[in-house]
């Protein structure tokens, strides 16, 4: 299944900060490495925070009764609240719940105190310090799988157009098949009449030499037309 994920920012989470560090976070063992440790695994200018947050299912409930903005939208982990959708982007988050592709929410939080490394000549250090927490809202809609494009399929060799013709797209005429067939038993027509022709010349010679030698020149001929229309086929 395909899904489409849209980012939401939500807003107040410092407010909320003492329920969240207290029933959603956890301590994170790489904020206890060394400097070189830290090295090994992070880069410069990574923060390592000291609590983490697993990527967690977020549930999104809209307060109609809100004095402050009836189309607020809270979202809750695992019960507590740890904010609002932002002010702005509710009614579009509403269309999306309310949506028949709607699947799941999740939730990134973050901050907190970090420990970040960073050169001072051509030493690493670490600097501490911290950020207020925040939280990143993805809502994720199914999208439909779309079918694999195919390939138009290429002319065959034999539509292919001549060289140096324009190509149009349209089928050879069916009249050139045909032609061609006709042409090829006409060259072997005067193939074998010249060659009987030959041999019939040749067998007059003894008694008659006039219809000998026009048997050979008939025959010649023939020949001669048969083999060069044979050639002209064939190129």
């Amino acid at each position: 299944m395909n899904y489409k994920k849209e980012k939401f920012q939500v807003a107040g989470v410092s407010h909320y900060s003492d329920s969240i560090m207290k029933d959603i976070a956890y301590e994170n063992d790489d904020y206890l490495l060394s400097v070189k440790e830290l090295s090994e695994t992070y880069d410069v200018g990574d923060r390592v925070f000291e609590y983490s947050f697993d990527d967690c299912n977020a549930s999104l409930v809209p307060e109609p009764t809100n004095e402050h903005d009836p189309n607020a939208v809270r979202v809750e982990v695992k019960g507590i609240l740890i904010g609002y959708v932002k002010r702005g982007s509710c009614s579009h988050v509403k269309n999306l719940l309310k949506s028949p592709d709607f699947d799941h929410v999740k939730v990134e939080i973050g901050g907190g105190k970090y420990k970040r490394l960073y050169e001072d000549d051509d030493k690493l250090k670490v600097e501490k310090d911290s950020c207020e927490l925040f939280a990143d809202l993805y809502i994720y809609t199914r999208q439909a799988e779309q079918e694999p494009e195919v390939a138009p399929v290429p002319p065959s060799a034999t539509s292919s157009p001549a060289i140096g013709s324009a190509y149009s797209g349209s089928a050879p005429s069916p009249a050139a098949a045909p032609e061609k067939k006709k042409g090829g038993a006409a060259s072997i027509a005067l193939i074998v009449i010249g060659v009987l022709f030959l041999i019939g010349g040749v067998g007059n010679f003894p008694t008659d030499i006039f219809t000998g030698f026009v048997g050979l020149l008939i025959g010649g001929v023939c020949l001669y037309f048969g083999i060069r229309k044979r050639r002209n086929l064939k190129q």
